[in-house]
């Protein structure tokens, strides 16, 4: 697919695919990835919404390329966590409506981040660093942030690891796109 682009409040030039129709959905990649990571999920809910994936700040067609100096977690943390937030928001109202979100990883984060409607997340981005890697340690924070956006609903799909597999995930969401 060939991506349209769109500028953020921000001035970034972000790359956006659609595809399908229906309900919007935004989809947001980790931190690793670009808007190809989600295609094969794209393409399996597009019969049942408008699909929107989007390459994050300095990814795949994106502007911005990340400054390596510049610590995510350190005193540079807010400015770039609200360079993304700005991109999020403008392929946000791109999506028209109200879209839902899936977030992926530190996407889920960045989706957290203000489309919670109360600014600033109020979980330290530098706790997630130190946190332990077993998956019942995981999930406790996961659902307290879940349990803090209004609406929100958390689900664990059994068998599937940090990256879960676009025929598991997709009737998942489709079930959140339908109600």
């Amino acid at each position: 697919m060939t991506p349209t682009h769109l500028v953020s409040a921000g001035g970034t030039r972000i790359a956006v695919e659609t595809v399908g129709e229906g309900p919007p959905l935004v989809l947001t990649t980790g931190a690793l990835q670009d808007r190809a990571s989600v295609r094969l999920l794209a393409q399996t809910l597009a019969d049942r919404a408008t699909v929107h994936l989007w390459d994050r700040h300095g990814r795949g067609d994106s502007e911005g390329v990340p400054d390596p100096r510049r610590d995510p977690v350190g005193p540079d943390g807010d400015a770039l966590v609200a360079a993304e937030v700005a991109d999020l928001a403008a392929v946000t109202a791109a999506a028209g409506g109200v879209p839902l979100h899936y977030g992926h990883s530190a996407g889920a984060v960045l989706v957290l981040e203000r489309c919670s409607g109360r600014g600033p997340s109020p979980w330290p981005r530098r706790s997630r660093t130190t946190s332990p890697s077993s998956p019942a340690t995981r999930c406790r924070p996961t659902g307290s942030r879940a349990a803090a956006v209004p609406g929100a609903r958390r689900r664990t799909l059994p068998g599937q690891g940090h990256l879960v597999t676009p025929a598991v995930l997709a009737p998942v969401l489709a079930d959140f796109l339908t109600g």
